[in-house]
């Protein structure tokens, strides 16, 4: 597996597939808000600084990978505010 992307990647599910990828071989750069210790303790590429809910993040983040080609990218990052699953409209077209 070549260079593997995975956003919001500082905790959570982020970090733990973060983890298990690196574990697995991959080159695994995680893209985030804010670092963490646990992040930084995994040796491997940290780009922080990257809130993706703000338009202009995406063309930065972008740069920061030109030349390189991503196998795999993973977004995980998101925000949800989901009062209660009745609020949930999910399109099944």
């Amino acid at each position: 597996m070549g260079l593997t992307v995975v956003t919001g990647a500082n905790r959570g599910i982020g970090l733990e597939l973060v983890r298990q990828l690196k574990d697995r071989g991959a080159a695994v750069v995680a893209v985030c808000r804010n670092r963490s210790g646990t992040l930084d303790g995994l040796g491997i590429r940290v780009e922080s600084g990257f809130d993706l809910t703000v338009p202009g993040s995406w063309p930065a983040i972008g740069r920061l990978f030109e030349g390189e080609n991503i196998d795999l990218l993973i977004q995980n990052a998101g925000i949800a505010s989901i009062d209660s699953k009745d609020s949930l409209e999910v399109d099944a077209g």
